[in-house]
């Protein structure tokens, strides 16, 4: 990743220092309980938080960005969908996608979350499927919010 990313060795020293010395103490009611060493992740409110996030987001962003990556069957081409767009910070993401078609975004958006899950997996994270939802936007006035599911696990 260090040379894929050109990241200096040296800020990589830094980061691995930081992340090493980082503690964390637990507040309730005016309460401070001990610190303890932060054995995973990197601390809320630290400055350096936007910038190794955006670090280690990109590499789900690179795997949308190369579209043969979340080819367009051939029987959804006839309704025109967009490629599958990403946006993540931190720990929000969002997975877009627009045709004439509510049953080839959600086809669409299924493989899309698929691939995000095994990246996510990969690096030792996973998503909250509770906090997963589908947002359905049309012009179409007659069109009601449609029920739908995509089964997420294997």
């Amino acid at each position: 990743m260090t040379q894929k990313r050109y990241i200096p060795l040296e800020y990589l020293k830094w980061t691995a220092n930081f992340l090493d010395k980082c503690k964390a103490a637990i507040c309730i009611d005016g309460i401070r309980g001990s610190s303890k060493p932060v054995k995973n992740g990197i601390p809320q409110r630290s400055l350096v938080l936007p910038i190794l996030a955006s670090f280690y987001s990109a590499g789900p962003l690179e795997v949308f960005q190369n579209t043969n990556a979340l080819p367009i069957p051939e029987h959804l081409k006839a309704t025109k969908p967009t490629n599958t767009g990403i946006l993540i910070y931190v720990d929000d993401g969002k997975l877009t996608v627009s045709s004439t078609s509510i049953a080839s975004n959600i086809t669409l958006l299924a493989k899309a979350y698929k691939i995000v899950d095994q990246w996510l997996w990969k690096a030792g994270l996973t998503l909250d499927q509770d906090k997963c939802e589908i947002m359905h936007y049309t012009r179409h006035k007659k069109c009601r919010d449609p029920t739908t599911h995509i089964e997420l696990t294997e």
